[in-house]
């Protein structure tokens, strides 16, 4: 799929015109076939090198870079992958792996959505922000889950269980965040023009692009930091809870040691204990035992321990 830009708009061609700037979709097989595209590209496209993390470099006469595109809504889902070659007036968007045409389908919205009002930089700029698409309403999805974590800690309502939802949501805005901070290298590495392949007073899409995946990637950062103190209030409300139930255990113990006392002192059964032929000696020993819990009880009730 090639497109032209004249006179700011975007017109499909059956091929390419080396007069006026291009943006074109390439498959594995077009790239392959494609007499224009410098060979190294290929190389690179068709080796394992194209599984690593996402890059972009400057060459003699061009610009390339590989993305490992992740779904942002599920980032365990498998990940797309994709290329760009960006030549004087040429972008080429390769596709290396697109499982769910998700990577065809941004190239056919911004293409459609920008038919009118094209420039060269911003599309290249407008193709690589899709990259981020979604990314303002994952972060708030994670907020409210966030919220909702802390409410059950601050009415004692979470358990230990909780540090798994904890752990998960760390782990997706980890590689969220390793994702947004990889995009913006590559944003300002554009913005820099090293192979002088822009227009100068274009460049600001490229900044723009690389502020939006910072600005992502800084809510991220804060995201972790919320996981942080949630986790340290977790661990503060088990403790509390533990320290209420060692408490518990405690008054107990210590209401029954007496009457372990009681228990074992007239247990021992000798000859000359005049309660044992006392005909309320029974009712005598219930007694003082009632005596003990209450007093017990109205002890740590006073110092409210209990």
């Amino acid at each position: 799929m090639i497109y032209v830009i004249k006179s700011n708009k975007l017109q499909l061609v059956e091929q390419e015109n080396d007069e006026l700037p291009i943006i074109a979709y390439l498959t594995m097989e077009e790239l392959n076939a494609h007499t224009n595209i410098p060979e190294l590209v290929k190389i690179i496209c068709n080796s394992n090198q194209a599984q690593y993390k996402n890059s972009v470099d400057d060459y003699d006469g061009f610009t390339f870079g590989i993305i490992n595109v992740i779904d942002i809504c599920n980032v365990y889902n498998e990940k797309d992958r994709i290329a760009f070659l960006i030549m004087k007036n040429r972008f080429y968007f390769i596709e290396l792996k697109d499982e769910n045409r998700s990577v065809f389908n941004i190239f056919e919205t911004v293409t459609k959505a920008y038919l009118g009002n094209a420039e060269f930089e911003k599309i290249i700029a407008l193709l690589l922000e899709m990259l981020l698409q979604n990314g303002y309403e994952v972060i708030e999805d994670i907020d409210k889950k966030i919220s909702i974590m802390e409410s059950s800690v601050v009415e004692e309502r979470a358990s230990s269980k909780l540090n798994r939802g904890i752990f998960a949501l760390k782990d997706q805005l980890s590689i969220l965040k390793n994702y947004y901070q990889q995009l913006e290298e590559i944003g300002l590495y554009l913005q820099e023009n090293e192979n002088d392949l822009f227009d100068e007073n274009k460049l600001k899409h490229f900044k723009h692009f690389a502020n939006k995946s910072n600005r992502l990637y800084d809510a991220c950062v804060a995201k972790q930091e919320d996981l942080i103190h949630l986790r340290e209030a977790l661990d503060a409300m088990l403790d509390y809870q533990l320290n209420n139930i060692m408490k518990l255990f405690t008054v107990i113990t210590a209401i029954f040691l007496p009457l372990t006392l009681i228990v074992g002192w007239y247990g021992m059964n000798f000859a000359n204990m005049p309660e044992l032929e006392w005909e309320y000696g029974y009712m005598f020993v219930i007694g003082i035992s009632v005596v003990v819990v209450f007093g017990c009880l109205y002890y740590f009730r006073k110092r409210k321990l209990i």
